[in-house]
């Protein structure tokens, strides 16, 4: 797989699940608890590829990072959680460039397949 996966995530018992998870499937992933350690960690060669991003992080949004990174990679795969799944919320991810948008507290057992299928080329579910 080329690249690695960028996790960012401020809950540590959260991004150490999505790791973990992830990891097992063969993955490799750079974790990151803030958006300055994520953007630090972008400076670099590899690009991700395919980002997990939380929308509520110590030092912004987590949205702002989705439209760097559709601005820079735009065909990158970009996954938001969040624990607010309205439809305004979820509008919101999206319009940031979101691919897909998951449920953090209710949809890890599919973060797996999400993952796999983006990775393989795959497209978005319905909303």
């Amino acid at each position: 797989m080329p690249g690695y996966i960028l996790v960012v995530e401020d809950h540590a018992a959260l991004a150490e699940l999505y790791r973990l998870l992830l990891k097992d499937q063969g993955y490799d992933v750079f974790a990151a608890e803030d958006l300055a350690r994520a953007r630090a960690r972008l400076a670099y060669p590899p690009p991700p590829a395919l980002a997990l991003v939380d929308v509520m992080l110590p030092d912004g949004s987590g949205l702002d990072l989705c439209r760097e990174l559709r601005a820079r990679w735009p065909s990158l795969p970009i996954l938001v959680a969040t624990a607010r799944t309205e439809a305004a919320d979820c509008d919101a991810a999206r319009a940031a460039g979101a691919t897909e948008v998951l449920n953090k507290y209710r949809d890890s057992e599919r973060l797996e397949a999400v993952v796999a299928r983006f990775l393989a080329g795959g497209s978005p579910s319905s909303p």
